[in-house]
């Protein structure tokens, strides 16, 4: 089964819940698993914070 991220829910976990310095597993998790997908809507609407914009360019890579 696939699940879509939403750009909301990186936000938030980035900002507040999950932070990435704290968490790398979590944010790892996301990156390695071929599960988590996320729209070409979803992935041009994250524009900040910018360590997130760029996991976001590295892990779902758009064409």
């Amino acid at each position: 089964m696939d699940y879509l991220i939403d750009s909301n829910s990186l936000i938030d976990a980035h900002k507040k819940w999950y932070r990435p310095e704290v968490f790398k597993s979590v944010w790892a998790f996301l990156a390695k698993n071929g599960h988590v997908k996320m729209t070409t809507f979803v992935y041009h609407e994250i524009l900040y914070p910018d360590n997130l914009v760029a996991w976001t360019q590295n892990t779902f890579k758009q064409s």
